[in-house]
């Protein structure tokens, strides 16, 4: 978390409550959390904690790359932690099943940046992939499940 402070320090960001308090729930959790899923796991924590201030905290930690946008299934905007957030390129792996986020330090798509750019004539500047599966645990744990239902 003491990096984390230091990053915040470094672009400028008050070192608030409010801000500890999301910033140590995605460094704690690691999953996909939703906006309102913030506001109701850090609500009983403060007077006042109103959906703007989250959106805008959250606005703030993804812009210096803390944190990284998406969308989830339903379509509903969900954001991340991001341990390597300057490390580009790199990626990330989703489990669908306990909705922890990895960070990936690999990037194979060279070549497919190399196919694009010839198939439009485009210069790439930037990617980013998102897979999604069964990490090791949520496999082993559903393994185990169909074991003993076999049993």
């Amino acid at each position: 978390m003491e990096s984390l402070i230091e990053i915040l320090r470094n672009n400028k960001l008050k070192i608030t409550p409010r801000r500890l308090a999301v910033l140590e729930l995605f460094y704690q959790e690691r999953k996909l959390l939703t906006p309102e899923q913030i506001w109701q796991r850090l609500n009983s924590k403060f007077n006042k904690l109103g959906m703007p201030t989250i959106y805008r905290i959250l606005a703030q930690l993804s812009q210096i790359r803390i944190l990284r946008q998406t969308t989830d299934e339903q379509q509903q905007l969900c954001y991340y932690y991001c341990s390597l957030r300057n490390k580009n390129p790199h990626h990330h792996f989703y489990c669908k099943n306990c909705q922890r986020v990895f960070c990936l330090e690999f990037c194979e798509l060279d070549s497919i940046k190399k196919a694009v750019a010839g198939q439009i004539d485009a210069e790439v500047h930037h990617h980013e992939l998102y897979i999604e599966g069964l990490c090791s645990e949520c496999r082993k744990s559903t393994n185990n499940a169909k074991l003993k239902s076999k049993n």
